[in-house]
């Protein structure tokens, strides 16, 4: 199926309205069909995608990882300069994706009396707040793809297995995607192979001080030598000679 997107004035009618939808974005059923009523509210692109259903988040598992999953799967041939189109996120959070974000970000959290709290939250969680990675990271569907982007493995038996080791812990995930170097696919890799390999071997994860710490430590690397002139094996190297280091100086 192609990937469907609001049409731009429709998208902007609805981000504008935001604060005077509050009983909408409370409701559970899908509106925004009837909010347009007869308008040709959508557009049909040209980007193939293949269909997914998404986990429904409970009190135990918000399903981040299986969800990851689903979407990185379906939207794998999405370009990252597409990833900064809002009017496709918007769709995604206010149609095919509404059950899951009513469970996953509530827009009742956001009801304390005042509008400028809740437009600011829906517009970040809903929509975009601007083009930029952090706004990825913020909505509520682009994010899931985010995490896919940067930790898929093309051709790996298991193409998600530094997905999992990044959603494993919610300060890896934090850490990580928060640093600049989360956009060099070569920094953000060999980090989350290193953290596979301890734990494949019997090791604990690194303690929330020393990954905040090896992520500051490879920001630094990044601005201060070419990462590029390093191979994989060599940076991996890095990575857990500086995490002994910390972990035996029990930081």
């Amino acid at each position: 199926m192609n990937l469907k997107y609001l049409k731009e004035g429709e998208m902007q009618r609805l981000k504008n309205a935001v604060s005077r939808l509050k009983d909408y974005y409370i409701n559970d059923e899908v509106w925004i069909d009837e909010y347009f009523e007869e308008d040709q509210w959508l557009f049909s692109s040209r980007i193939n995608v293949e269909s997914f259903d998404l986990s429904i988040p409970n009190n135990e598992n918000n399903y981040d990882l299986e969800n990851t999953k689903q979407i990185y799967r379906s939207l794998k041939s999405l370009k990252p300069y597409q990833a900064t189109e809002e009017r496709i996120w918007a769709y995604l959070s206010h149609k095919k994706c509404w059950e899951y974000m009513r469970k996953r970000w509530p827009a009742e959290n956001y009801l304390d009396g005042k509008d400028i709290k809740f437009r600011r939250n829906i517009h970040k969680r809903y929509f975009l707040s601007s083009k930029s990675k952090r706004a990825l990271l913020r909505n509520g569907i682009s994010r899931l793809w985010w995490f896919g982007y940067i930790t898929y493995q093309e051709g790996e038996n298991n193409p998600f297995r530094l997905t999992e080791i990044m959603l494993s812990k919610q300060d890896i995930a934090a850490n990580i995607t928060e640093r600049n170097f989360s956009n060099n696919p070569k920094i953000t890799k060999s980090l989350l192979t290193v953290l596979k390999n301890r734990e494949n071997i019997g090791l604990k994860l690194p303690n929330r001080k020393v990954i905040r710490e090896i992520c500051k430590y490879l920001s630094h690397l990044g601005g201060v030598s070419l990462i590029d002139s390093l191979s994989r094996n060599e940076l991996e190297g890095k990575i857990e000679d500086r995490i002994n280091y910390l972990e035996k100086n029990k930081l």
